[in-house]
């Protein structure tokens, strides 16, 4: 996101015409939704019976924002596909930390050591 996040306003500014408003509505919808698409993993999430379906779901949609990204010169599909599929996928990492901690539980570890040194 240190990469994607700053040449985010270029792409719509250039690429798509959006003026500072419209670039603006994004990085706020973007967020307001990505928060309402995480909370929405995560309550799905703590039903099913494993959580690497919601993390296989979630990995994924990083990838075809960024396809989308490199073909839709439209603000809606930009904005569309940055509101779900990017929020999509930064439910990824809270999901990962979850898993993490169901593992470290169901295996009777400590989660801060494995979560921090992968194991």
């Amino acid at each position: 996101m240190s990469v994607f996040g700053t040449t985010l306003s270029l792409l719509l500014a250039d690429a798509v015409g959006a003026g500072p408003g419209r670039v603006g509505l994004y990085c706020t919808g973007c967020g307001v939704i990505g928060v309402g698409v995480n909370l929405a993993v995560g309550r799905l999430s703590d039903r099913l019976p494993d959580r690497r379906t919601a993390l296989a779901a979630a990995a994924p949609a990083g990838t075809t924002g960024a396809m989308v990204f490199t073909t839709a010169r439209d603000y809606a599909p930009v904005f569309a596909a940055g509101a779900v599929l990017l929020g999509l996928n930064g439910a990824y990492g809270s999901q990962f930390f979850a898993y993490v901690k169901e593992f470290a539980d169901s295996a009777g570890r400590e989660v801060t050591p494995l979560s921090s040194a992968g194991g």
